[in-house]
C-alpha cells in the first residue's frame, strides 16, 4: 500500500481498513484459504503479507489464538498451517531503527542509532519504545497456549524459503515492501551496543542459533 503520509497511515488504515481485512483474513485461516502468518516486526513480514494478500496487521500466535476463538467460539486448530519469519536481531534493530527514522515516529531522526539504542533498549524510555511487542524478542511473538508445527522463513535466506513455504500458497513473486538502506551492519555496532542487544534478544539467539558475534 502507497501511503504519502504517516498520520493518514496511522489514524485511518490501520485503524478502519486493517480491522475489516482482520476479519476477512480469520474467515480465511478457518475455511483453510490462507495459513495463519504470525507478521513479527522487519522480518521481511510486509512483503509476504502482501505475497499471500493478507493483512499486515502486527499479532502475536497468542492474540491470534484469541482473537480466532472470540470470532468462531472454538480453539484454532492444532494442524493449522502456522508460518512466521525471523531475522537476526543485530540486523532487525538496525531495520527498525532506520524504518522509524524514515517516518520519523517517536521523532528519533535527532538521535544517533546507538542513542536509540539506550534509550529504547536498555533504558526503555517509553518516549521511544512507543509499543512494546516492536521490542522483544522474536521467540515472545511465536508464543502460543497450544502446540503448533509451526515453519519458519529466515530473512537471511528469504528467497529460498519463501518459495518453499509461501509459494504453494501464492503463485505471487515476493515483492519487496518498506526496504531500508544502510552500511553494512557492523559499522553501526561499538561492543557495548552489541551487548545491549545481545542481552535483550538473548533468546532469540540461543533458539533459533543465531551468532553471538
Amino acid at each position: 500500500m502507497f501511503y504519502s503520509k504517516w498520520w493518514i497511515y496511522t489514524n485511518i488504515y490501520l485503524k478502519w481498513v486493517r480491522k475489516q481485512q482482520l476479519e476477512k483474513y480469520l474467515q480465511q485461516i478457518k475455511d483453510g484459504e490462507k495459513p495463519l502468518f504470525i507478521h513479527i516486526n522487519r522480518t521481511a513480514g510486509s512483503s509476504i503479507a502482501n505475497a499471500l494478500q493478507i493483512t499486515e496487521a502486527h499479532y502475536t500466535l497468542a492474540e491470534y489464538e484469541t482473537l480466532y476463538k472470540n470470532k468462531f467460539k472454538t480453539s484454532l486448530p492444532l494442524d493449522i498451517e502456522l508460518i512466521s519469519s525471523i531475522r537476526n536481531p543485530y540486523d532487525k534493530v538496525v531495520s527498525e531503527y532506520f524504518y522509524r527514522k524514515k517516518t520519523n515516529q517517536n521523532n528519533i531522526n535527532t538521535l544517533s542509532f546507538a542513542d536509540w539504542v539506550v534509550e529504547a533498549y536498555q533504558k526503555k524510555n517509553p518516549k521511544y519504545r512507543d509499543r512494546e511487542i516492536m521490542f522483544l524478542p522474536q521467540v515472545f511473538w511465536l508464543r502460543g497456549y497450544e502446540k503448533y508445527n509451526l515453519k519458519l522463513i529466515r530473512y537471511e535466506n528469504l528467497e529460498y524459503d519463501y518459495k518453499k513455504l509461501i509459494l504453494p500458497n501464492s503463485r505471487r513473486k515476493l515483492p519487496w515492501k518498506k526496504k531500508t538502506e544502510r552500511k553494512p551492519i557492523k559499522e553501526y555496532y561499538t561492543k557495548e551496543i552489541k551487548a545491549i542487544i545481545y542481552n535483550e534478544f538473548r533468546k532469540d539467539f540461543d533458539i533459533f542459533k543465531y551468532p553471538k558475534e
